[in-house]
C-alpha cells in the first residue's frame, strides 16, 4: 500500500493557504515597522535640527517647527502611496 496519495486531506490544503498567505502577512509587518521607524527617525531629525538651528536666538520660528514636524507625515504619506500603487499595478499585470 502506497502512502502517497491522490486525495489529501482537508488540513492539507488550509496549511498549504496559510503557507501561501505567510509572505503576505510578513511582508505587510515589515511595511509598517519600516514606515514608523521612517517617520519617527524623520521626526527626530526636524526637531533636532530645529534645536540645534534656533537654540542660541530668543525668537523660535513656528513655520519652521510646523514645517519640520509636517514633513515626516508628507513623507510617510506618499512612502505608503507608493507601495499602494505598486501593489494595485501589480495585480492589474497579473489579471
Amino acid at each position: 500500500m502506497s502512502i502517497n496519495t491522490a486525495v489529501s486531506d482537508g488540513r492539507r490544503g488550509s496549511r498549504a493557504r496559510q503557507d501561501a498567505m505567510a509572505p503576505a502577512v510578513w511582508t505587510s509587518h515589515y511595511r509598517r515597522a519600516a514606515a514608523g521607524a521612517d517617520f519617527v527617525s524623520a521626526l527626530a531629525a526636524g526637531f533636532l535640527a530645529f534645536e540645534v538651528r534656533f537654540d542660541s536666538q530668543d525668537s523660535q520660528p513656528a513655520e519652521y517647527l510646523a514645517l519640520s514636524a509636517l514633513l515626516p507625515v508628507l513623507w510617510i504619506a506618499s512612502v505608503c502611496t507608493g507601495w499602494r500603487l505598486r501593489s494595485a499595478i501589480h495585480r492589474a499585470r497579473l489579471g
